[in-house]
């Protein structure tokens, strides 16, 4: 365990949330999400879990020559995706507590994570909508516990946004989990409150029709699954060539209709930006 003081003039909380950068001689860096605690005028004292392997020796006075350490500001304004309406948007003040937590987490709890390398070994769907980029940047999710997975060890969860259709398609470890929320304040960065209402109702609107033509859109791709097999199944068992034709001629029509939606959940999307870029000026 490392323990950090920092020096934070002008903050009224007796307790704010960092990241903590550490560079290691031999291993490179490591980011860090800590708590830190006042405990004398404006300097904070924070504690967080290294490595050993990446620490030759863990006194402070090695730690101090040999470790470089960033202290930066996190940020704790949600994105305006309002996949936790109504519970949170992101004109709302989320309180945290960091890990590691005092009490063990509890399905219908809220977390902040981003997915580790782990969560998305061996899960294709999870690879492909979790790109490097996205996960060794700077995003990271807010959603609620849904689900513990089984007997797993480390601990794992099934994770689902409150305003979303369907659950995330990773689990997510407890080591990828950084934040609990603990307490939500309303709308305390809406700078606009007249347009801050408006354009969260529009864009929850179009995010209404995004999932209601989603919904439709897996629902054909389905039944366009099902009709292929079936198709195959009639091939193989020598069904006539006019059955074969009035089938082909059906997954022909559902798979224009599956472009067809395609496309407009390509527009819905694309308004959909725009919608959350509007709400993201009336917030601070």
């Amino acid at each position: 365990m490392v323990r950090l003081s920092v020096y934070i003039p002008d903050n009224p909380k007796e307790q704010v949330i960092r990241k903590v950068v550490m560079y290691f001689p031999e291993h490179g860096s490591a980011e860090y999400i800590v708590s830190f605690t006042r405990y004398r005028g404006d300097y904070f004292r924070g504690e967080l879990y290294v490595d050993r392997g990446k620490l030759e020796r863990g006194s402070p006075d090695w730690i101090q020559e040999n470790v470089s350490i960033y202290i930066r500001e996190f940020p704790v304004r949600i994105a305006c995706t309002g996949s936790m309406r109504p519970v949170i948007d992101c004109g709302d003040e989320v309180i945290f507590e960091a890990a590691p937590f005092d009490d063990p987490l509890q399905v219908g709890d809220m977390i902040t994570f981003r997915f580790s390398s782990a969560d998305l070994e061996g899960a294709k769907v999870c690879q492909s909508l979790f790109n490097p980029a996205y996960l060794w940047g700077t995003q990271y999710i807010l959603h609620r516990i849904e689900q513990k997975v089984g007997w797993s060890y480390p601990p794992k969860y099934i994770t689902k946004g409150d305003n979303n259709l369907t659950r995330d398609p990773c689990s997510v470890s407890e080591s990828s989990i950084i934040f609990r929320v603990v307490a939500i304040n309303k709308d305390v960065y809406v700078i606009d409150q007249e347009r801050y209402e408006q354009y969260v109702k529009e864009h929850q609107e179009i995010v209404s029709e995004y999932q209601e033509k989603f919904a439709e859109y897996q629902e054909l791709r389905e039944r366009y699954s099902d009709g292929l097999s079936e198709y195959y199944d009639k091939w193989r068992s020598r069904a006539s060539q006019a059955e074969l034709n009035d089938h082909y001629r059906y997954l022909e029509d559902l798979r224009r209709q599956i472009n067809r939606l395609s496309d407009e959940l390509n527009r819905i999307g694309r308004d959909m930006r725009v919608a959350q870029r509007r709400i993201e000026q009336t917030v601070r």
